[in-house]
């Protein structure tokens, strides 16, 4: 995991963004309210050494709850990856006894303890998901980049409009061209019919007296 700031009110501890809280909570609420802070959860913390100068920094509570919790006798924490009570940071006589289910740090010997079981009411440390990191160190700029995409975006839509445009004028024009024409035979074809077999409306001869259809003139006396 890259260095970088973590979010508030997170704070970079070894490379790990924690949050301690005095606000006491038994292990079911403390889980929550981790959840509720930056989608965190509580802290899965394997080398008890990092804690020594940042909790005793903080500490006004004996115990703070961990994100790990017994099943069937074996410890595991809920972000993944068991460990057993042969482990050396427990506090000794604890880790195995029955009805005690929720892992707890002691902040005055830095040692793993079940002692409040899971009920009880102490502080808690929140830790935040990778995703909560920030890389300081990466060469990219972030701003310029975010701009590219939005003008990478906004030209990909005019594309689209203008493409949308020309086909919506073509369907216009293509219904304005089908325009409606007779043949001899009084019949009506459309215009691609007509290319196909071109027919034109004859003239009418002024001394005739039928129609283009065939119907006959009649002759008015005016008189």
């Amino acid at each position: 995991m890259t260095q970088g700031k973590c979010l508030s009110p997170y704070e970079n501890v070894y490379e790990k963004c924690l949050f301690v809280s005095e606000d006491e909570k038994d292990w079911d609420d403390a889980y929550k309210y981790c959840m509720s802070i930056g989608n965190g959860t509580l802290a899965k913390i394997e080398e008890l050494a990092l804690l020594e100068n940042w909790l005793e920094s903080k500490s006004n509570s004996a115990l703070y709850w961990l994100g790990a919790i017994r099943r069937k006798d074996v410890w595991f924490w809920y972000t993944g990856g068991t460990f057993d009570t042969t482990n050396p940071n427990w506090i000794a006589g604890e880790g195995e006894r029955q009805n005690f289910y929720c892992l707890s740090v002691s902040a005055s010997v830095l040692k793993y303890s079940d002692k409040t079981g899971c009920t009880g009411k102490q502080g808690f440390i929140c830790e935040s998901k990778p995703e909560t990191l920030i890389d300081d160190t990466s060469p990219i700029d972030w701003k310029i980049l975010s701009i590219a995409s939005l003008i990478t975006v906004f030209f990909l839509l005019a594309i689209i409009l203008g493409l949308s445009a020309a086909y919506v004028y073509s369907l216009k024009r293509h219904r304005r061209e089908k325009v409606v024409t007779y043949n001899p035979n009084n019949t009506q074809t459309t215009n691609d019919e007509a290319y196909l077999e071109p027919r034109s409306i004859p003239a009418l001869d002024p001394s005739s007296t039928r129609g283009v259809s065939g119907h006959v003139y009649e002759e008015v006396d005016e008189n």
